[in-house]
């Protein structure tokens, strides 16, 4: 039995992959989950600001092990950009309205916790060298 997402994407979606770079709120914890292959990974929901008020809610999952403990240090409200490959997803829900989203395949994390980690790292690897 088909479900009406399943119908809605298989009919309505053109699949391609794009390269994004995007910046929102997380909207709730990040998931850990284990793989089949006992590999960790993790998943989370952005708010992603879009023409002005809107925002597109993007679903995200991420497998290589440093962005997985990077978005795993990360909770709800925290600011976060992230580069990946992107397509765009649409459902129908119960109602009968259709919402649509991004769904990337995380490579990519970057938040103001890591950017403070990289200055600290870049200006003690500056005092290294003029000492």
């Amino acid at each position: 039995m088909t479900s009406n997402l399943t119908r809605t994407i298989n009919t309505t979606m053109i699949a391609f992959m794009l390269d994004v770079l995007i910046g929102g709120v997380m909207i709730k914890d990040p998931v850990s989950r284990v793989g089949k292959s006992g590999k960790e990974y993790a998943t989370f929901f952005v708010r992603a600001p879009c023409d002005g008020e809107d925002a597109v809610l993007v679903s995200a999952i991420v497998f290589s092990p440093e962005p997985v403990a990077q978005v795993l240090a990360l909770g709800k409200g925290d600011a976060v950009s992230f580069a990946g490959s992107a397509k765009l997803t649409n459902w129908t829900k119960a109602d009968g309205s259709v919402h649509h989203g991004i769904g990337v395949t995380v490579s990519q994390i970057l938040s103001s916790y890591h950017v403070q980690k990289k200055r600290r790292v870049m200006a003690g690897a500056e005092q290294q060298e003029e000492g």
